[in-house]
This record gives structure tokens, sequence and C-alpha cells, in this order.
């Protein structure tokens, strides 16, 4: 099965988006405004995706 230019498009603007994402937590993570796990607050589950919580709620 072939790509063809829309679909490598596409591809390209996916890979784009998560490079994004990725330094812009590493930045907001130097500046200490991402939570650690270990930070979690009574009743919320300490995960390794706290980070993505945090960009869910700032994105929506």
């Amino acid at each position: 099965m072939a790509l063809d230019n829309l679909d490598v498009l596409e591809l390209y603007r996916k890979m784009v988006t998560i490079r994004v994402f990725i330094r812009r937590a590493a930045q907001e993570s130097k500046l200490g405004n991402i939570p650690s796990p270990m930070q979690a607050h009574e009743g919320e589950e300490a995960s390794p995706w706290v980070f993505v919580q945090f960009f869910a709620k700032r994105i929506v």
C-alpha cells in the first residue's frame, strides 16, 4: 500500500504536533509548572500521565 501526498502530509502534521507537545512539556517541567506524580492531590491517582492531564486542562 503506497502513501499518497495527503497521507504523508497528515503523518508529518502528527509528528510535528507530538514534537511540539514534548518540547512544551519539557519546558514546563523545567519551570516547575508540571506537578510530579508524587505531588498528586488527595484522591487523585499518582501516575506518570499527570503532565498529559495538565496540558489537557490548558488546551480545552
